[in-house]
């Protein structure tokens, strides 16, 4: 392939030409270098042609054509700055595309570049029935689900609604999203991450995805790689498209409008281009995919003898439920679980299938039995609406002096919840007050449980619950994002171009959580007695009673009056501000020649300012913490004000060296280099060093070299640190403590010193908390990558390449969240207890693990390594044509070790459902005149449900491989309309009927929609 990079001009510009007749190849490099343009031409479409000479004054798509006249070269697309040229289609038969990319600062063909370089097309999304910008960029097997619509869990999340990029699946703040090759503002509150639903899909051409280490080309966080959104530019006249979707189950309907316009004048001096896109994607709630009391969790196994006996130590339950967990109030006498009827009575509790974990105490859980799970309401796939618009304007102020000015602006709507308020016998409820309590002189007292409590002798018992008829507590998030950016460009002596730019930047998050009940008021409301005088129930409580307590029946399912709302429930809200200013300016092109071909180089300055400003509702606010206590959203956010700012320099420069040699067709080399000066960490220095060689014109061999660095975020210094109640699986139960000699002389001592007689804690999950959040102890983490590859592009296959790349990722002094059960099995699996994990486990009067602090800390290393293979095949087949695609990847290794050189300080991720060996993506299509048809099939590999497990630890712990198949069928009415139909996942492939898959798709690996119907438009004038 030919890719000549030369200074950007206005495409009606007249040039002085003096180019002779020569070979195809040099004479369109020498073309574009006095041009002034960039011109891109697939190799083999230059051998053997030669160009026409060029000589006198010409507009440059007039010189353009004098130049390939008779060669058998067209002009495919020329937008005055970037010429793309091809055969003509007699000669293109079998011909492929050729794509331009920036996965550097230094723009070149895609399978030129050292740095592996994945192209993800938009409109192959929307082919597909995509309706942003996230869902398109998951067809790239480099790209892990991040945040997005697919994991939004319903617990409150602070990014709940965004969607982000996540490279390699090791953290969204190590991958860098750019758009059209700058940095955006964060939309997250606990990442870096940027909110890719604020780009209009319309205005989308393709997502580069760049992996491996990138920040010596575009600065921090660019770690793991780089996804860099590339919007359009060639538009000429008015497009508008719409999709619209929905399931054959129920839930997760589709809706999409998109325009985008563009024109030119001044003679095509000036260009102005606008786009937006709305869109909506409505919820599938669990209740629609599943039974309601549906809750697939692992629980011990009464069969197992002890280890290795062949025996699964945990075994499947499908519908674990806990009786202190029901809407129906419930009372813990005497070793039973009594309920309340809706007609008043009383009946022991009984799960269908036996008691199962913590059998004979008041929170004991069970199989079945009851009519809903704790998860028959959550959402599957959460629910969102959005727009978003971009606007841009060019202008050549001179034959060399260009002015652009950009807004970019979104906006989304995410409506989701947590679960209702709910309570029980432990004191850490209502800030120390505990659950509710059923007292003999309570006047709603039900007869059934004032008769149980009089045969106990008991004047007061606690009553559990979860409290539905006080409504679900929204998560209602309000985001907005403006970018404005305004930059000059021109030429300077010697053939280079210049740039200058700034660009701010501002996201916004409103919040609000409606139902949450105010501590103080309804401890005041459930406690009722009988006024003395009229005999009606008020508030115990004389001091409330003045204030206008409203009693509330901490026994009924009723609706709350109106009284009862205004009084006990109210509405928190949260303000979350980022900003960014970037200011930059680089100087690119050839400074000199070498008999090899051209010397490209960048060079280039940039200063950036970031700042932080969260602000929490006065309600929540300690000492009283009245919307802020256990079980109502979040913990109180004290006010927030941070900012820091970087200065960077850096270069960039790509050396031919030989070329046209014996087995030396071409060999080049490339290095870049960044100095970051910031104003909170010390500076750090990053670099990037690599190659090419093309010992002939059919093979390429490649490999690069970097080393990253990444300071840490806003969120892991700073993000609040929130509450999550969750089910608490302690390392030392008797059906785990032994799974590795260490663990068990670490459970043995600890419950020694805890005074429990047995080695072990008897098996039982209960329901604690986790805390995450931010720490300011965090400090910079390191990276160094390496890739090997090699593009093949037979000439006795034409129309076919190959790509084989091997990754090795490694950080150090890694910053991470590390998860829960990991938490609790490292503070038992290290040499002693006397470790940092242990210091993050609260344990319960019994010697239960009740609370795990998760919150972001730095931990020894991660490290993970694979291999990619791309292929693509164009041919004619019959009357049509034929496109084959292929993009796989093998993950080798990924895993990450807390303490070097120990081997139970290893988590093991490669393997996993998350990360399974094996992920591949097909895609096929078929064009014959007016009409094409698509499919697309998407392999996800076998894994494991728990890594880090013996074989007998889990029953049925193996998960088999998906195949999902995506069919499309496009019609071009004519050249102003097309039509699609479509089916995706056509043979409605499920997830995994398994502990954690089955729930959101295990966090938005597997398909939840099921069979997924859609049509789309699009015009065209």
């Amino acid at each position: 392939m030919v890719a000549v990079c030369h200074p950007a001009a206005a495409q009606a510009q007249v040039r002085s030409f003096d180019v002779p007749a020569q070979s195809a190849s040099t004479g369109i490099r020498e073309f574009a270098r006095q041009a002034g343009i960039q011109v891109t031409l697939a190799g083999r479409d230059g051998d053997g042609r030669a160009t026409k000479p060029v000589r006198g004054s010409f507009e440059i798509r007039d010189g353009l054509t004098r130049l390939l006249a008779d060669t058998g070269l067209t002009v495919r697309s020329f937008d005055g700055k970037v010429a793309i040229l091809a055969a003509s289609s007699a000669d293109v038969a079998d011909a492929g595309e050729t794509i331009t990319v920036t996965g550097s600062r230094i723009a070149r063909p895609e399978l030129e570049s050292a740095m592996p370089i994945g192209i993800v097309s938009m409109e192959a999304g929307r082919k597909a029935g995509n309706t942003t910008v996230y869902e398109t960029v998951l067809r790239d097997v480099a790209v892990g689900p991040g945040n997005g619509p697919y994991n939004s869990a319903p617990e409150g999340q602070y990014d709940g609604g965004m969607a982000t990029i996540e490279l390699r699946n090791m953290g969204v703040s190590r991958s860098l999203t750019l758009i059209d090759g700058r940095r955006r503002v964060s939309g997250a509150a606990s990442s870096s991450a940027v909110d890719i639903n604020m780009i209009p899909s319309g205005m989308v051409e393709r997502i580069e995805i760049v992996t491996g280490g990138a920040a010596a080309i575009y600065g921090a966080d660019a770690v793991t790689g780089a996804a860099n959104i590339i919007t359009r530019t060639d538009i000429k006249g008015l497009e508008i498209s719409a999709t619209t979707g929905f399931t054959q189950h129920g839930g997760g309907s589709k809706s999409q409008i998109s325009f985008v316009a563009g024109t030119s004048f001044s003679d095509d001096r000036g260009s102005i281009t606008i786009g937006g896109t709305w869109m909506k994607n409505n919820p599938i709630y669990f209740h629609q995919r599943y039974a309601r009391n549906t809750n697939i969790s692992y629980q011990t196994n009464p069969e197992n003898t002890g280890p290795d006996d062949g025996i699964p130590d945990r075994v499947i339950r499908y519908n674990m439920t806990n009786m202190y967990l029901q809407p129906n109030a419930n009372i813990y006498v005497g070793g039973k679980t009594y309920l309340l009827s809706p007609d008043g009575s009383a009946y022991v509790g009984e799960y269908a299938n036996g008691c199962i974990s913590g059998c004979g105490t008041s929170r004991d859980g069970g199989d079945g039995g009851f009519p809903q799970s704790q998860y028959w309401s959550d959402f599957l796939i959460a629910p969102i609406e959005n727009y978003a618009f971009i606007g841009r304007f060019d202008y050549a102020l001179t034959d060399g002096l260009n002015a652009d000015f950009r807004v970019d602006y979104g906006r989304s709507r995410y409506d989701a919840y947590r679960r209702p308020y709910r309570d029980d016998d432990r004191l850490t409820w209502l800030n120390g007050a505990g659950g509710a309590t059923a007292r003999l002189d309570n006047p709603y007292l039900p007869d059934s449980f004032r008769q149980i409590m009089l045969d106990n002798n008991l004047a007061s018992t606690a009553v559990r619950r979860s409290y539905e008829n006080f409504g679900q507590m929204t998560d209602y998030s309000d985001r907005q994002s403006l970018t404005v950016s305004a930059g000059l460009s021109g030429e300077l002596p010697g053939g280079l171009e210049w740039e200058a730019f700034g660009q701010y930047g501002r996201s916004t998050n409103d919040i609000h959580a409606d139902n949450v009940p105010i501590a103080s008021r309804l401890i005041a409301a459930r406690d009722v007695i009988s006024d003395p005088v009229s005999g009606a129930p008020v508030c115990r409580d004389a001091t409330a009673r003045a204030n206008g307590c409203v009693p509330f029946n901490i026994f009924s399912e009723a609706p709350l009056t109106a009284e009862q709302r205004g009084w006990m429930m109210a509405t928190r809200r949260k303000h979350r501000e980022q900003t960014q200013k970037i200011f930059g300016a680089n100087i690119a092109g050839s400074p000199f020649s070498l008999p090899a071909g051209d010397i490209q180089a960048v060079i280039g300055v940039e200063h950036r300012r970031e700042s932080i400003h969260n602000v929490d509702d006065n309600g929540a606010a300690p000492p009283d913490k009245e919307l802020s206590h256990l079980g109502a959203w979040a913990p109180y956010e004290p006010e927030l004000r941070a900012s820091n700012d970087v200065s960077e320099a850096y270069g960039e420069l790509v050396v031919p060296l030989l070329r046209d040699l014996p087995f030396i067709h071409k060999l080049t080399v490339e290095g870049a280099y960044r100095y970051s000066d910031y104003s909170d960490f010390e500076s750090t220095h990053t670099w990037k060093v690599g190659g090419s060689w093309m010992p002939f014109a059919e093979l390429t061999l490649r490999a690069v070299r970097s080393r990253s660095v990444r300071v840490p975020n806003f969120g892991e210094r700073y993000s609040s640190r929130a509450v999550q109640e969750i089910g608490v699986r302690d390392a030392c139960l008797q059906t785990s403590y032994q799974a590795n000699p260490t663990r068990k002389a670490n459970c043995a001592a600890l419950m020694q010193q805890l005074g429990i007689p047995t080695p072990y804690l008897p098996s039982e999950i209960g329901t604690g908390y986790v805390i995450t959040g931010g720490s300011t102890d965090v400090t910079p983490e390191t990276s160094n990558s390496l890739t090997l590859g090699l593009v093949w592009q037979p000439r006795f296959l034409p129309g076919f390449d190959l790509t084989v790349d091997y990754w090795n990722i490694k950080l150090d002094n890694m910053i991470a969240a590390i998860g829960q059960q990991d938490v609790l099995n490292l503070c038992m699996d290290l040499p002693s207890i006397d470790n940092q994990f242990c210091d993050r486990v609260t344990r319960d009067s019994r010697g239960y693990a009740e609370g795990v602090d998760t919150s972001y800390m730095n931990v020894s290393e991660s490290a993970a390594e694979g291999i990619d293979i791309g292929a693509n095949y164009r041919t004619n087949v019959g009357p049509g044509r034929l496109a084959l695609a292929l993009r796989a990847t093998y993950l080798v290794n990924f895993e990450t070790t807390t303490l070097p050189g120990v081997e139970t300080s290893r988590i093991i991720y490669d393997g996993g459902y998350q990360n399974p060996r094996v992920r591949a993506n097909m895609f096929a299509s078929y064009t014959v005149g007016d009409w094409e048809v698509g499919l697309n099939t998407r392999f996800w590999g076998s894994a494991v449900n728990y890594t880090n497990m013996s074989d007998e630890a889990y029953d049925r712990n193996k998960l088999p491989a998906k195949i999902y198949n995506d069919l499309n069928i496009g019609w071009n009415l004519n050249e102003q309309a097309t039509l699609r139909v479509g089916i995706n996942n056509l043979f409605d492939v499920r997830p995994p009927y398994r502990p954690r898959t089955y729930y959101q798709g295990g966090g938005g690996v597997y398909d939840v929609y099921g069979r997924y119907f859609f049509s789309s438009v699009n015009f065209k004038f």
